[in-house]
């Protein structure tokens, strides 16, 4: 029978509570905004923090997994090791079990319509059994399968190119240097083992590549993944791999300590900045804001709830004369409350669906997929009502509580009850502090903003042009690559529109990376162990002219270095400064790769940021391209975008020339840029976003408590308009408040961002000069809007007819 009362008392007090809602839609309507955006914004970026960085992949015993990176002597940690490195580690490592190897490459598929890219990796027949998951269909790889040419296709591959057809299992398909047969389809949860990225394709890594040629084996790009063998400590695979640093085929350069094996535990793991420590970082920095903006919003809520309560003063009494307890009233007051949060919930599920679709609008175009990873799945569901429950918390039991101690006598009497100093000086505190948070999201925006507007104008060693890139693999020798290379600029060249052509290995700031290191040695009998490791390129003799790069010093390449000829090379000023300081490097013999071959100094280039916008330009190396012919190249087009009908007229003219071409990716000089500036533009975004919200919530706040204030002193202001004031004098006196607490937020949110641009400075290009503008116009937006909202009450106390202020009480 109790139980049956208190289902029936829960149900009459959920009906009240829609009827009061109804009563009140404007009230409902501002603590569903208020919620709604701080819950949403709080699950949002759950979702996204967990599907990039918390989410593990389905490793067995994934607390016992491990990843390998190699400490570069100056304290950076990087991947890249060298077929070999995997190789040696797994012969001579006691302290790891399954060691396996990975990298990402390309497949394209050729089809009737052309050539199809998809992103691959090529991974070790182990790599498999450090996970999980079981196929859709067919099998994983087997150690017989390391030199065989077989895939196993993605779940996406599989359903959307093959139908879902289960009889995929078998056949070949026709890659563009050869045939494979697929083994196996993957569940449709797995998509590899790097955030973001997704991969479409496995494969064998020594059915891949030429593994058997010396300098393939020794080239740096692989990924190595292992589990602790039984009973190892962490620390003492740390103090083993200390030990096996010398088997490293990248050697100590000069002036250089010795490159180490560096342990990193998967579950530290997160793909972002050195180590994945960065990631953990910024996840921290994300969700910190975004639980500033729900307090924000809770406060808020709260602000709205106790103005409510005070006006259910007489309702609340009269509940109490009538016999109902305060554990009764009490829990009529929270359902109201759970009844709003969980409204606010709901709204804000349906925001974050939208806001999913809305991301792959900022994702760039790039020759393979990325995918965010946000799901909306019972992991953020749950979070999302965790913290609802929690708002409600926040915002409905201090009201509730202070309502639940009403004093009977001075209500029934119907005497007012006015709002205590000390509690209104209270919610000025809060709404000053919500402005300064704004002000300060808002200044750390702004700062992003212009540091991406000063990359786009910054001196980058290159002219910024309007050029079209096509980088391509000619899926035939070498030798042939520099044939129809030299056909495709003279074809490319009668295009009406194309101002020049040339054509580099890897153009600057190229997503594909920005060139592969070379060992280089300073005479032909130095020892292997002091070679230095040279970031280079492989550009065409007219390269330097038509990017608009200075020779410094001597000569840029000509028609007639030439295969034959004498090896030559141009070097960046960061080199010739580094290792011939006050010296000319001109002329002199450097020998290079592991044969070891002569090349002369025939340049000096000024330093190009090939690397990022905030990579300091570091020594660089630039090989001829007639003596140095690649198989993948770009081609360079000045005077064309990379759209537009001229744009597909140059990629067709690329399949007619070289038919068996894969054309990997098309794009333009000003992407790379645009692209090498993206950390700006999201932190700006997100930045942006949350302080715009902590804004609209702060407005929102403003006008609460300063329609608050002018409803307590309506009969003071009634008074003064009998006797006889203006209006524009009352609206001054109403707007001082409001007025003082957005010049004081505004004094203390400026004091907070003033170190914001050092700070910014380490991972954000052009954030640290002055940023006097930035400051202004936040301020200026702030007390703009704020001043509008506090202008609104105002000016309709102003307008208040005194008779009706003074009948008021």
């Amino acid at each position: 029978m109790e139980g049956g009362k208190t289902v029936k008392g829960l149900l009459a007090d959920f009906r009240f509570a829609l009827r009061m809602f109804r009563k009140n839609p404007k009230f409902v309507l501002v603590a569903l905004f208020s919620l709604a955006l701080g819950i949403g914004i709080n699950s949002i970026i759950f979702g996204l923090v967990d599907a990039l960085i918390l989410r593990p992949f389905p490793f067995k015993e994934p607390d016992r997994v491990v990843r390998l990176s190699i400490n570069d002597g100056r304290g950076n940690l990087r991947g890249g090791f060298c077929y070999d490195d995997y190789l040696e580690l797994g012969k001579y490592a006691r302290t790891l079990a399954d060691v396996t190897a990975s990298q990402r490459g390309g497949v394209a598929i050729r089809n009737e319509g052309g050539v199809e890219i998809f992103l691959a990796q090529e991974v070790s027949a182990g790599y498999f059994s450090l996970l999980t998951v079981r196929p859709r269909l067919g099998r994983f790889f087997s150690p017989d399968d390391a030199n065989k040419s077989v895939l196993v296709i993605g779940h996406s591959v599989w359903a959307t190119r093959f139908g879902s057809d289960p009889g995929v299992i078998g056949r070949r398909v026709s890659l563009y240097d050869r045939d494979a047969t697929i083994i196996g389809v993957a569940p449709q949860e797995f998509t590899g083992t790097e955030r973001i990225i997704t991969s479409d394709f496995w494969q064998p890594l020594e059915s891949s590549t030429n593994w058997n040629d010396v300098n393939r084996r020794r080239h740096p790009g692989l990924d190595i993944q292992a589990r602790l063998a039984p009973g190892v400590t962490l620390e003492q695979c740390r103090a083993e791999m200390a030990a096996l640093s010398h088997l490293l085929t990248v050697r100590p350069q000069k002036g250089v300590g010795q490159p180490k094996i560096t342990i990193i535990p998967e579950s530290d793991y997160t793909g972002i900045g050195e180590g994945g420590a960065e990631g953990k970082r910024l996840a921290y920095i994300l969700m910190v804001l975004t639980g500033i903006v729900l307090l924000i919003a809770c406060l808020n809520v709260s602000a709205l709830f106790f103005a409510k309560f005070e006006e259910r003063r007489r309702e609340i009494a009269i509940r109490f004369a009538l016999g109902a307890g305060r554990g009764r009233l009490i829990r009529l007051l929270m359902i109201e409350s759970l009844m709003l949060a969980l409204a606010g919930a709901g709204l804000c599920l349906v925001i974050s669906f939208w806001v999913i679709d809305g991301t792959r609008l900022f994702i760039p175009s790039l020759p393979f997929s990325l995918d965010p990873g946000f799901r909306m799945d019972f992991r953020v569901a749950g979070f999302t009502l965790l913290i609802s429950v929690l708002s409600m918390l926040v915002f409905g039991l201090a009201p509730t509580l202070r309502c639940s101690k009403i004093d009977l006598t001075p209500v029934m009497k119907g005497d007012t009850v006015r709002t205590s100093t000390s509690r209104l000086w209270l919610r000025s505190g809060v709404i000053v502090g919500q402005l300064a948070v704004s002000l300060v999201l808002l200044i750390t925006s702004s700062i992003l903003v212009l540091g991406f507007l000063r990359g786009l104008k910054a001196d980058v060693g290159f002219e910024k042009k309007d050029m079209l890139l096509i980088t391509l693999d000619s899926g035939g020798s070498k030798e042939t690559m520099l044939s129809h290379s030299r056909q495709l600029v003279e074809n490319i060249q009668s295009l009406p529109g194309a101002k020049g052509v040339t054509w580099a290995k890897a153009a600057p700031l190229a997503l594909s990376g920005t060139g592969a290191r070379q060992s280089v040695y300073f005479s032909a009998d130095e020892p292997t162990d002091q070679a230095n490791q040279i970031r280079s390129n492989v550009v065409a003799s007219d390269y330097f002219r038509l990017m608009g790069i200075r020779i410094i010093q001597g000569r840029e390449f000509s028609e007639q270095d030439t295969a034959s000829s004498r090896k030559v090379v141009v070097i960046s000023q960061a080199m010739a400064a580094r290792f011939w300081p006050g010296r000319s490097a001109i002329g002199r013999t450097i020998h290079i790769g592991e044969s070891r071959v002569a090349s002369e100094i025939v340049g000096i280039a000024a330093d190009v940021m090939s690397q990022g916008m905030r990579v300091k330009p570091e020594a660089y190396l630039y090989l001829a391209g007639d003596q140095n012919p690649c198989r993948e190249f770009t081609l360079m087009v000045d005077g064309i975008s990379s759209s537009g009908q001229l744009a597909e007229e140059i990629r067709k003219m690329v399949r007619t020339v070289t038919p068996r071409a894969v054309i990997i990716q098309t794009t333009s000089l000003k992407d790379n840029l645009r692209f090498a500036l993206l950390p700006n533009q999201i932190a700006a975004g997100v930045f942006g976003s949350f302080g715009v919200l902590a804004l609209i919530l702060a407005t929102i706040g403003l006008y609460g408590v300063v329609s608050l204030t002018i409803k307590q002193r309506t009969a003071e202001i009634g008074i003064r308009l009998a006797l006889g004031a203006q209006p524009g004098q009352i609206l001054i006196l109403t707007m001082r408040r409001g007025g003082f607490l957005a010049l004081l937020g505004s004094v203390i949110g400026v004091a907070i961002a003033l170190p914001i641009p050092s700070g910014l400075a380490g991972d954000f290009y052009g954030t640290q000069s002055a940023t006097v503008p930035a400051y202004l116009l936040c301020v200026g937006l702030l007390l703009g809007v704020i001043l509008m909202a506090n202008f609104v009450p105002a000016f309709r106390a102003s307008r208040m007819a005194p008779i009706r202020a003074l009948r008021y009480e």
